[in-house]
This record gives structure tokens, C-alpha cells and sequence, in this order.
């Protein structure tokens, strides 16, 4: 097939072993759109707990499809004429019902900084959790420098944010559900000398009844029910329509894509080899057990992309 050819494979002159991965990331994918309702996420909402868990699977699946376009773009030879196999679109721009879900990579120039903007904005209500974005959407840009004191010598800047429902707001005491006890302290070693001492008579205490439940079992209830809440996820929904839309027609992205990299090929191949995919997710999801194996997936095609042959 010559690269001016309409498909919905890979190109033909891309190695067989990128081939064999597109083949497994399309399996994830089509697992991932099957499982979820998405005319369901826009409306009723998901689960926090199954938000966390389909962010930590498209985290992963983004990650390794868009090291596949890449490296499927630059192992592509010969030119590549403006002919580009094109599917219908909508003509009509992203808005908020329909967002933009879906970037291969963004090269910044050099020297460039992403830019922060200081000051007071609305605040927003807690929805699904925010997982870091891909390093590779950002490469050649320099993290911002942020100053010691942001508010230039004036008074402290008020956050009016509240505070995350995830997170616990009170101390775990012994009556909440999620306490265990502490771990027995290890016995002394057996050349230490046993220590003399006289037995002393203990009497029982009762056991503890409150008389109200405590502050601290009220609050494992209250984070216990946030994450069972339905919680509307249109952007999860996009993301989940971008990546069918992309595993339906790779040859059109990597073809673009082969294009866009014709005058910073070298450049954008040695940034994106240091761009390694983030396999840790935040603080609030790490008892999320996603299972499966696109996490290794991820990390199989960056090693393809940081490959010799691929250049």
C-alpha cells in the first residue's frame, strides 16, 4: 500500500512489530468503548471509582497509541504528497458538548516556557479526579518559574477552594471502619538478659460503647459515599469517541503526522524518547486496582520509539 492509499491499517512499509502492536492497542480500545456507556457518561454520569479506573486505562492506551503514530510516522519512507486519506468531519468547531479529546504530540520551540496566569479564578465544583497529562504533549517546553512570593509583596493570596471530598477531613480514630491496629512490636533479641520484674495483677476494662456515633465514623461515610457518587464525565466520553476514531483510521494520523514531522523529525525523535509515559497515577487513585496490561503496553511502545531502527 503506498502512502497516498486510503485504509484503516498501517501503512504497509511501517516494521511488522509496529503492526503487532496496533493490533493489541486496537483489543484495548475496542475493550474500553464495549465496557462503557457513552451516551451514559455524558448524562447520568459514572461512578468516581470507575471514573478513576477508565482515566488510569486511558491514560495508558493514549499514552501507547500516540507513541505508535509517532513511531509509525517517522519509520515511513519516501514523500508524501497532500492527498492525505480523509474521513467526514463535523464542521462545526469543538464547543463544550463536543471537546477537544484527542493530541498526538505539541512540539514548543526552543526555549520555549509555559506561560502561568497568577490571580483569583472562579472556583469549580469537584468532578472525576485530574490525572497528569502525557509528557509527550508537551515537548521542548521548560516547566514555569514560579516566584517565591506570588502575590509581588502584597497580602497573602485567600483560597477559597474547598476541600477535596476525597480526601479525609477527620483523623482516623479506632471506631471508623478503614482502622486496622498498629503492628506488635518485635520481641528482643534472644541474647538479651530477660528483665526481672513482678508480675502485676491487671483488672479488665470494659469495652468502650460511645453514646453517638464519632465525628470520625460520620466522616468515612461521607468519603465513602463521594466515591460510590454518579458524577456527569463528558470529556471522558470524547476521549473514549477520539480513540475509536483514531484505531479506526491510524493511516490517516500517521500519515499527518509523517508530514508535520518532514523539518524537526531528528529533533522530535530526541525529545520523544525522553518523554516516558506516566505509570504512577495520583495520590487520590493508587487504591484503585486498574488490572489488565495496558500499563506494559505503554511502556513496550515508547521502548519501540526509543528503538535504533525506528530513525
Amino acid at each position: 500500500m503506498t502512502p497516498d492509499a486510503p485504509a484503516t491499517e498501517p501503512p504497509a512499509t511501517i516494521p511488522a512489530a509496529l503492526r503487532a502492536l496496533w493490533r493489541e492497542a486496537r483489543g484495548w480500545v475496542s475493550f474500553i468503548v464495549s465496557t462503557f456507556d457513552r451516551a451514559a457518561l455524558r448524562t447520568t454520569g459514572i461512578r468516581r471509582e470507575s471514573g478513576a479506573r477508565l482515566s488510569i486505562w486511558l491514560l495508558d492506551i493514549e499514552s501507547a497509541v500516540r507513541r505508535l503514530i509517532l513511531a509509525a510516522a517517522l519509520a515511513l519512507t519516501g514523500p508524501i504528497s497532500r492527498r492525505i486519506a480523509r474521513r467526514e468531519r463535523p464542521s462545526q468547531p469543538a464547543t463544550a458538548s463536543r471537546p477537544a479529546s484527542f493530541s498526538i504530540f505539541r512540539i514548543h520551540g526552543s526555549g520555549a516556557q509555559t506561560r502561568r496566569t497568577l490571580g483569583q479564578r472562579p472556583p469549580t465544583p469537584y468532578g472525576h479526579i485530574r490525572f497528569p497529562a502525557d509528557p509527550i504533549l508537551a515537548l521542548g517546553a521548560r516547566p514555569p518559574r514560579i516566584p517565591h512570593a506570588q502575590h509581588n509583596g502584597g497580602p497573602p493570596i485567600q483560597h477559597t477552594r474547598p476541600r477535596n471530598p476525597l480526601d479525609r477531613w477527620v483523623r482516623l480514630s479506632r471506631h471508623d471502619p478503614d482502622w486496622r491496629p498498629p503492628e506488635p512490636r518485635s520481641a528482643p533479641p534472644a541474647s538479651a538478659a530477660p528483665r526481672q520484674s513482678r508480675p502485676r495483677q491487671r483488672t479488665p476494662r470494659a469495652p468502650y460503647i460511645p453514646q453517638a456515633l464519632p465525628e470520625s465514623a460520620w466522616d468515612w461515610r461521607r468519603h465513602h459515599d463521594e466515591w460510590l457518587k454518579l458524577v456527569p464525565a463528558p470529556v471522558l466520553a470524547a476521549r473514549l469517541d477520539a480513540l475509536e476514531r483514531i484505531t479506526a483510521n491510524p493511516a490517516l494520523a500517521i500519515l499527518r503526522t509523517a508530514r508535520r514531522l518532514r523539518g524537526e523529525r531528528e529533533r522530535t525523535l530526541a525529545l520523544a524518547r525522553a518523554a516516558h509515559p506516566v505509570s504512577r497515577p495520583p495520590r487520590r487513585a493508587r487504591h484503585i486496582q486498574a488490572g489488565g496490561h495496558a500499563p506494559r503496553l505503554a511502556l513496550t511502545c515508547h521502548d519501540r520509539l526509543a528503538a535504533p531502527d525506528t530513525s
